[in-house]
């Protein structure tokens, strides 16, 4: 269990001078305003994306006419009901 310890112990002493051996980047701020920047530019794009998006479903909508329903099966009868699965039940027999 010691020697765990010791491990941990080395492995942070080395942590720490890899963090002293950084030097803070002094561009950081030129760096942060152009990212402010890009990510202005990417909202107006994404908002201008949104309304072409409203757009063409309405032109879609326009095109096709009102949006069909889902199509239900047909109701069968109890009596079909019945002679089907007396027909396929028979199949599985043979």
């Amino acid at each position: 269990m010691k020697n765990l310890e010791e491990e941990q112990r080395k492995m942070r002493e080395r942590m720490r001078a890899a963090k002293v051996k950084k030097a803070p980047l002094e561009s950081r701020p030129h760096v942060e305003s152009v990212e402010a920047k890009d990510v202005q530019t990417l909202l107006k794009r994404i908002a201008a994306l949104e309304a072409e998006n409203v757009s063409l479903k309405l032109q879609l909508l326009a095109l096709c006419g009102q949006p069909r329903p889902q199509e239900r099966p047909p109701e069968i009868s109890e009596s079909e009901r019945q002679l089907l699965f007396m027909k396929y039940s028979n199949v599985r027999r043979h």
